[in-house]
């Protein structure tokens, strides 16, 4: 499969750009020529061509501001979505040198040599089709941009809200690998596809760690052109902003610096998420491949991938292109068309109720795709070919809640003691169910649901825990449990709650908050911390930076000690901190404070010593060490106890010991029979001495 993009003038067909990507050769000029053509004849007969279609291969024509055609050709794809890349190439083009040079070129040279710029980004445009030559490792959607669920984003945000007032603007965001993790509210408020052009942007100067260029808005801003700033932070994570002329990027580089060296570690893990593109804390249905969530009213999507999936085959980036191809062909058809105004009357003349669909599956030979509409979120989610289709549905419900609830709200509602379990096979299945329901607290309720809509040959119980814990830790390990050929399916009840049961989840709630707030403050400690203020702060240049001399230091001169290197006094305007000179530790503390010791008086205005370890000389330790000298350890005759004295005699080989009881009483206690017995007796008795003493 092979696409390919021309641009021509509308008035001689001249050629501006071509580019092509897949197989097959390059489209000759002789061919270029006839398709515009074609197009230049039928415009002269008042007909528009929009499209031609050929047994796998679709042609579309396209005339903008009446001065340059655009003419793609792709194999594989629909005529929707290759309309959506031909706009998105000419909004490329608009993108790098404004309206009014494509309007009324002055020079067709210089307008060829100034969409130059534009190569990568269109270039980048074509991972957008399904032709199965691809350059990057992300499944990207033409319309929409790409983004990243990460875990800390109040405490990213407020970092990029600090950085971008600095550059007295409002747009901007960061890039994990060219996915946007998180934005300001004015950056969301851009058309879909200036999101998309401005982060495909940022790569077309890879070498750089921080750059700037001029950019033209497509939508918001076609005639003017905004300064467009990308910062490498650490790598695979970039910040963009649109700003003015102003601050100068050297300015703007190191107050990017100030504003995230407190939030490398929040960026390392948020890098982490990449290439599953959400947390390491949410985990999927091992039955999952990869998924695709796409926000279609604000214009923004994420594409996953399960890394613990059940085939222990991780998924790679052109099994997510089967959900790309079943996104383009199957739920932009029934799940995001709007009618026309024509359908529209139709159908009210006619009364007839007007059907959407929520959901649509494909059923291939190895995989199947299921998608699902709620609310704004469309999600689509790639399966194995052995799973059900009753049990794809619920797996696709419950990775929406999953993925779109906010996991920083709590509610008493999101929980109860009441749970119900769905997915069980009807078997008859009870005892065995009340086996594994039992261990995890005392129950007061087990009873199957006759009127749930549960699947087909599938039937749910309702279970009551005495205590809310019992059902928090059977919820976690019930859940996606192999059950007798099925799939269990656990999930909290609260509209089974009584007034009263809901009224103690409340009250017990509230106490567990105030206790946890008292600790945190009993706990708590440096209460009084300093604002941090970057434009008070001294940048340094090193990793390493020396500290600056003091009055006292040079004062203070050494032997062999010169300050050749201090010109005219220290330099204040290079760093005016205040540092004093290192002293050794104080002897003496006057305690200030009014606390109290352990007998209740009080502390105030009293001398307390410091002890402190004294210096121990080193040197005669080796001499100690190195000498062969005889010591007699015990100096004197040490009487241990009463009838026993240790004398320890000198001997060349220090090998033996003897022992002397000189007591006739004690001597007399030694029974004669066994020596050996004896002697271990007597020298338990010399070490209960010993350690007495």
């Amino acid at each position: 499969m092979a696409a390919h993009v021309m641009c021509l003038t509308s008035s001689g067909g001249i050629p501006i750009f071509l580019k092509k990507r897949g197989d097959g050769n390059i489209i000759t000029f002789s061919k270029m020529a006839s398709l515009s053509g074609i197009h230049m004849f039928l415009k002269s007969q008042d007909i528009k061509l929009n499209d031609t279609h050929m047994p796998d291969t679709v042609i579309v024509w396209k005339e903008y501001v009446e001065s340059v055609i655009l003419i793609a050709i792709a194999s594989g794809t629909t005529k929707k979505i290759l309309d959506y890349f031909i706009d998105a190439v000419f909004n490329a083009m608009i993108f790098v040198v404004g309206i009014e040079e494509i309007k009324n070129p002055r020079n067709l040279e210089k307008l060829k040599k100034d969409l130059l710029a534009s190569s990568t980004i269109i270039d980048r445009l074509f991972d957008c089709l399904d032709i199965g030559d691809r350059t990057s490792d992300k499944v990207e959607l033409i319309t929409l941009p790409s983004c990243i669920l990460c875990p800390e984003n109040n405490l990213l945000r407020n970092s990029l809200e600090t950085f971008v007032e600095y550059l007295d603007s409002s747009y901007g965001c960061i890039l994990v690998h060219g996915c946007v993790a998180i934005a300001t509210e004015s950056w969301w408020d851009l058309d879909s596809i200036e999101i998309k052009l401005l982060v495909m942007a940022a790569f077309m100067d890879k070498n750089s760690t921080a750059c700037d260029f001029p950019v033209f808005l497509p939508k918001m801003s076609p005639n003017i052109a905004f300064r467009l700033i990308t910062i490498t932070l650490i790598e695979g994570v970039q910040i963009l902003a649109l700003c003015g002329p102003k601050p100068d990027l050297t300015e703007i580089e190191k107050t990017a610096i100030q504003c995230w060296r407190s939030h490398i570690d929040i960026l390392r893990s948020a890098e982490k998420c990449y290439p599953n593109c959400f947390p390491s804390t949410i985990s999927l249905d091992p039955s999952i491949l990869g998924f695709l969530l796409i926000d279609y009213q604000t214009g923004k999507y994420v594409a996953g991938r399960n890394p613990k999936p059940s085939s222990n085959h991780p998924t790679g980036a052109h099994k997510l292109d089967i959900l790309r191809s079943f996104y383009y062909q199957a739920v932009e058809v029934f799940l995001t068309s709007e009618p026309s105004d024509k359908q529209e009357h139709d159908k009210n003349t006619n009364k007839k109720p007007v059907i959407r669909s929520k959901e649509t599956y494909w059923c291939l030979e190895y995989y199947k795709c299921h998608a699902l509409k709620e609310k704004d979120n469309i999600i689509c989610i790639l399966y194995t070919y052995t799973i059900p289709i009753h049990t794809i549905r619920l797996i696709t419900r419950k990775t929406l809640k999953i993925l779109i609830s906010d996991k920083q709200v709590y509610t008493v509602n999101d929980e109860s003691q009441h749970i119900i379990i769905s997915g069980v096979p009807k078997l008859k299945l009870h005892d065995d169910l009340m086996k594994i329901v039992s261990p995890y607290g005392h129950i007061k309720e087990f009873a199957g649901i006759n009127d749930y809509p549960d699947e087909e040959f599938t039937e749910s119980y309702h279970v009551r825990y005495e205590r809310i814990q019992s059902a928090r830790i059977a919820k976690r390990f019930l859940d996606c449990k192999n059950f007798f050929g099925g799939v269990l399916h656990v999930f909290y009840a609260p509209e089974l709650e009584s007034i009263a049961e809901t009224r103690k989840k409340l009250i017990q709630r509230r106490r567990d908050i105030s206790v946890r707030i008292k600790r945190q403050k009993e706990e708590a400690t440096n209460l009084k911390v300093d604002s941090f203020e970057p434009k008070q702060q001294f940048n340094r240049q090193k990793k390493y930076p020396t500290l600056p001399l003091t009055e006292e230091r040079l004062q203070q001169q050494y032997p062999g000690e010169s300050f050749s290197s201090i010109y005219n006094g220290i330099p204040r305007n290079i760093d005016p901190r205040p540092v004093s000179e290192p002293s050794l530790p104080k002897h003496e503390l006057h305690l200030q404070s009014s606390s109290k010791n352990y007998k209740g008086r009080n502390t105030e205005g009293v001398k307390v010593r410091v002890e402190r370890p004294k210096l121990i000389d080193t040197k005669k330790l080796s001499q100690f060490k190195n000498s062969t000298k005889d010591v007699n350890i015990f100096s004197a005759v040490k009487k241990v106890d009463q009838g026993i004295t240790i004398k320890l005699l000198p001997n060349a080989e220090r090998t033996k010991k003897r022992i002397l009881i000189r007591d006739e009483s004690v001597r007399n206690l030694l029974p004669k029979d066994d020596l050996q017995t004896s002697i271990e007796s007597a020298k338990a008795r010399i070490r209960e001495a010993m350690e007495k003493n």
